[in-house]
């Protein structure tokens, strides 16, 4: 089986585009339900029981509708175990 080494050429716009983009997300420090949703791995109303239980590491950010995405992820390992 051989596998073939491949080449791409990207222009210099594309490139800072997808640099920019990593970046981003590297640092991006809130999420909306619907990424939290996407996270856990579970539907909304699940994600809002998750919410009400007194256990739950996920907290609220400043920003209206949004949370902190640590929280989230703090979630997902408490959820794990």
């Amino acid at each position: 089986m051989e596998t073939a080494n491949k080449t791409y050429t990207i222009d210099n716009k594309t490139l800072k585009s997808l640099l920019l983009k990593t970046r981003q997300d590297i640092t991006k420090r809130f999420c909306s339900a619907s990424d939290a949703c996407y996270i856990l791995d579970v539907k909304y109303k699940k994600f809002y029981e998750l919410l009400k239980d007194p256990d739950c590491k996920i907290r609220l950010s400043r920003i209206q509708g949004k949370y902190l995405l640590n929280s989230v992820y703090e979630e997902v390992e408490r959820l794990s175990l």
